[in-house]
């Protein structure tokens, strides 16, 4: 009469093992796939900060100047000239804006940028205004393997791809009403008073793609008023 293991104890430990054995694959997927969803928000993140970064600079290269020049268009909304007095003459403002806006036309009647010579400007070393993030692309994460059957993971590369295009700036009237159609399908080969940025955030993983829109519109830098005492 020696103390063993019964039978029964053997058979519910082999049980008990096997279902643990079983849910193994499970938390290593869902593992991978809360992996995957970290790297994706992480690009999402980088992604909305770079479109950020862009919006902040300037609108265009001929705005970078003491006067601070809301600079004339090809194809812009005619309501969004340059206001006349009673007489005809040009004022140097947006029709609707006050006579004592800093942001006024260009007084050498400078025009915006052409689509053709959208990129990084000749005497620019870095970017510094927003054409000049067009066609753009830089690599977010970059890893890769060559032995994906021993278990290593596969390969994954995100890049953040940045497109800069002229969009149009006209508007619908009804009954008083504006209407604003979607700007971002409209884009026009001739500058206007709205450049759209278009981020999209591409994943080898998984084949997906996320674009995230932002624009910014022809109205000039703000520029400080500077008492001197």
């Amino acid at each position: 009469m020696k103390k063993a293991i019964a039978l029964i104890e053997l058979i519910f430990a082999i049980v008990i093992i096997g279902i643990t054995l079983l849910a193994v694959p499970n938390l290593l997927s869902n593992t991978t796939k809360a992996s995957n969803s970290a790297i994706t928000q992480e690009a999402i993140s980088n992604g909305a900060s770079h479109l950020d970064m862009i919006m902040s600079q300037y609108w265009d290269e001929k705005c970078i100047n003491p006067n601070n020049p809301i600079l004339y268009v090809v194809n812009g909304d005619n309501e969004l000239i340059e206001a006349k007095d009673s007489l005809g003459n040009n004022l140097g403002i947006r029709v609707g804006s006050n006579k004592d806006t800093p942001r006024r036309f260009s007084i050498t009647k400078q025009f915006a940028t052409t689509v053709s010579n959208f990129g990084l400007d000749i005497n620019d070393t870095q970017p510094d205004d927003i054409d000049d993030f067009a066609n753009t692309t830089y690599t977010l994460v970059n890893q890769q393997t060559t032995n994906v059957a021993a278990g290593e993971y596969k390969d994954i590369n995100i890049n953040i791809a940045t497109t800069i295009n002229y969009i149009s700036d006209n508007t619908i009237y009804s009954n008083n009403i504006v209407i604003f159609n979607n700007p971002f399908n409209t884009i026009s080969t001739k500058s206007t008073n709205i450049k759209a940025i278009k981020v999209t955030i591409t994943s080898s993983n998984d084949n997906k793609n996320i674009i995230l829109n932002g624009f910014s519109c022809n109205i000039g830098a703000q520029k400080l008023n500077r008492r001197d005492f």
